[in-house]
């Protein structure tokens, strides 16, 4: 799966700053994952001027014996309760504190995790830098997207930004949380994980939403369900062409000509379907 590294670098080169990578934590817990999700926050809390580091790395390390790395604690601590709700399907009381159980840290492995700014922000974002940047680089953002085909995206105080050019329906309010699905992928926009709100609220408010979007998801058969189904049936008739290929040429080998006849006439109506379907 592509990292899109280049194109970070290159953003950094551009913007005379030291790229912040980021992307995909791991590639195959996220995979395998039966939801896989991803969060978009601002930018890095970085100078970005000879601070160049990987967010994904710097994700891979957060656990310590005490729970979470004490300078990211404040941002990744609401990240780690709202994945681990989401990917097992959790309750606030099912899930231990990190200092309680490190290994409730573990659950970001699964997550793409991504930031409008490509380069550091500082200790504070910078609202007109962000924006400035996120028209400016917007290409890459929607390319990870669709490279990485989340099933949930969590807006992290930045669905403003791309709210024009998604054009999703209207958003429904659950609390702090706004939700809403299009092509089977479920959007919500939520405040900032470091927000100056109860823990127990945020968590309470993306899972009321993610829930009551989930059972609608569940229930639709989306543009993008069809498209990989009729890939799937391709690729099954690719098969099919091939074990008739194969079977003709034993039957030719024993000289039965007729019944080779009759597969070749059922190979050509197979690939008669993939067309129509192509």
């Amino acid at each position: 799966m592509k990292t899109f590294n280049d194109e970070i670098e290159n953003i950094g080169r551009l913007s005379n700053r030291a790229p912040i990578f980021d992307g995909i934590v791991n590639e195959h817990k996220y995979l395998s994952s039966n939801i896989k999700l991803m969060w978009i926050l601002k930018d890095a809390n970085s100078t970005g001027e000879d601070e160049s580091y990987d967010l994904r790395e710097a994700i891979n390390t957060l656990k310590r014996d005490y729970g979470i790395r004490k300078d990211w604690e404040n941002t990744f601590r609401n990240i780690i309760y709202v994945t681990n709700g989401i990917l097992n399907d959790a309750s606030w009381e099912d899930i231990p504190y990190p200092k309680d159980d490190p290994s409730t840290v573990d659950i970001l492995q699964n997550i793409a995790f991504i930031n409008v700014k490509k380069v550091g922000g500082g200790s504070r974002s910078k609202e007109n830098e962000i924006y400035n940047h996120y028209q400016k680089y917007k290409a890459i953002l929607f390319e990870q997207i669709d490279e990485f085909n989340p099933d949930v995206i969590i807006f992290g105080n930045t669905y403003r930004y791309f709210k024009e050019d998604l054009g999703l329906n209207q958003m429904n309010i659950f609390g702090s949380c706004h939700a809403t699905v299009k092509d089977n992928r479920i959007y919500l926009s939520a405040y900032h994980p470091n927000a100056r709100i109860k823990e127990k609220v945020y968590f309470d408010d993306i899972m009321t939403a993610y829930n009551a979007f989930r059972k609608v998801s569940q229930n639709l058969y989306s543009e993008r369900s069809f498209k990989e189904h009729i890939m799937n049936l391709t690729t099954e008739m690719d098969v099919l062409v091939k074990k008739i290929d194969n079977m003709q040429s034993k039957l030719i080998n024993v000289q039965k000509f007729e019944k080779a006849a009759d597969l070749r006439a059922l190979k050509m109506k197979v690939l008669e379907a993939k067309r129509i379907l192509s």
